[in-house]
């Protein structure tokens, strides 16, 4: 078992910017990665591609 194993990642503005570089570095390091936005944007596409 890793480090990463069943572990869940809760990433805030993860959107855009430094949240959304987290959010997809955990997600590739094994995580599940929940995300969260305080407003509805356009860019909400890339939290979903995470």
């Amino acid at each position: 078992m890793t480090r990463t194993d069943q572990r869940v990642a809760l990433v805030t503005g993860a959107t855009r910017g430094i949240g959304e570089a987290i959010a997809r570095k955990l997600a590739l390091e094994g995580l599940r990665v929940v995300s969260e936005a305080g407003f509805s944007t356009p860019d909400r596409a890339s939290s979903a591609s995470v």
